[in-house]
């Protein structure tokens, strides 16, 4: 790295911690809002995990999968979703915002990328302790699989790089929004998305895990990691790698034609 891109990585970095700053204060303004939200995350976590608990009380197993693969894959999955809902889920519901105010205009002159800006501003700090319950989930599930010591970091690695595959994803659905300004429809669209996701690829009838795996990689973003993690199956990591190079580029196509497409409310 020369100096120039270390300066450049050191005012991204300054600019992060002044948007994480800003959503703190912000958050810590509602508190009433802030505590709501942890409740509604803890509920949603416990009630996942009941009802696919129910569910075991009168089956031995899905697929190949017992209770407890079952519950540590979908806990996998809550961990990347918080993730998903910590650093970007905010951004998608600012954007169209953004772009009917005329805001976007601020953003374009900034010196720093708008991809950047648009998809990072904002952090849901109000999801930040709900991490602890996620993982303590996780770790149960995983010594009840006996995972080694050494697979964690692996664990954690693959759900970076889910985080990434399912951020890439929905940036790219996003994108749509600079076309249709109404933002609503695209962010349900993208709920279902996560949907499909947290189910496991062999629950899928061939042509639609096809669609899924290789045109919409949904499911790589869960059923990869945990092949990878219950089979020891490395090559899966190839196409979560592909589909995020493949996604990195399209991002930065569709952004720039975005921004052609994009009309400033003072045009």
């Amino acid at each position: 790295m020369n100096l120039t891109s270390f300066k450049s990585a050191k005012n991204y970095f300054a600019v992060y911690r002044s948007f994480i700053n800003n959503s703190a204060s912000s958050a810590m303004s509602f508190r009433l809002n802030f505590f709501l939200f942890i409740l509604i995350d803890l509920s949603f976590l416990m009630v996942t995990l009941g009802t696919t608990d129910f569910i075991f009380n009168h089956i031995s197993s899905i697929g190949n999968w017992n209770r407890d693969q079952m519950l540590f894959f979908i806990t996998f999955v809550i961990l990347v979703d918080w993730a998903h809902m910590f650093f970007l889920s905010e951004n998608f519901w600012e954007l169209s915002i953004l772009i009917r105010t005329g805001q976007v205009d601020f953003i374009i002159l900034r010196p720093l990328s708008p991809l950047f800006t648009l998809f990072f501003r904002h952090v849901r700090f109000a999801c930040i302790f709900n991490c602890i319950p996620i993982l303590s989930v996780l770790f149960y599930f995983g010594s009840r699989l006996h995972l080694a010591l050494w697979q964690w970091p692996l664990v954690f690695f693959l759900a970076f790089l889910s985080l990434i595959l399912m951020g890439l994803i929905e940036i790219t659905t996003a994108m749509a929004i600079f076309w249709i300004q109404e933002g609503m429809g695209i962010n349900f669209l993208r709920i279902q998305m996560q949907n499909i996701s947290r189910w496991p690829d062999f629950i899928y009838k061939s042509f639609w895990r096809k669609i899924f795996i290789f045109f919409v990689p949904l499911l790589l973003i869960g059923s990869a990691p945990i092949d990878i993690i219950y089979n020891k199956n490395y090559k899966a990591l190839l196409p979560m790698i592909a589909a995020i190079i493949i996604l990195s580029f399209f991002v930065q196509f569709i952004l720039a034609r975005a921004l052609r497409q994009y009309e400033s409310s003072s045009s």
